[in-house]
């Protein structure tokens, strides 16, 4: 089990990772859930994590954490850079694309 720092590190870095506004949206969002404010994301969320009894708080980081993945996914990319969390895509050949869906007849492709 990680410990209550990691925990509160692993959550802060997701907030960080987000741009503006999302940034501040999340922080909002945490300060609705916790009922505290979050004007220092890192030490607010270790001081707040400390408090719960450890299965809230396996269960919040657990919930948190895919809210947070999720809006770091969606919006935490600078026009440029890559998310942490983003798979990276493979480009897909024209051979690949026109493969047939299991049951179809395979298609004749064009030489």
């Amino acid at each position: 089990m990680p410990s209550t720092y990691a925990e509160a590190h692993k959550l802060a870095e997701r907030v960080d990772t987000l741009t503006e506004p999302y940034r501040r949206n999340a922080i909002t969002w945490l300060e609705l859930c916790t009922q505290t404010p979050m004007e220092n994301p890192r030490a607010d969320m270790l001081r707040f994590l400390t408090e719960l009894n450890p299965i809230v708080r396996e269960s919040f980081v657990l919930h948190a954490g895919r809210v947070l993945d999720e809006a770091v996914r969606h919006f935490g990319v600078t026009k440029g850079a890559t998310s942490p969390l983003r798979a990276r895509s493979t480009p897909v050949s024209y051979r690949q694309a026109a493969s047939p869906a299991v049951g179809e007849a395979t298609p004749q492709l064009p030489r």
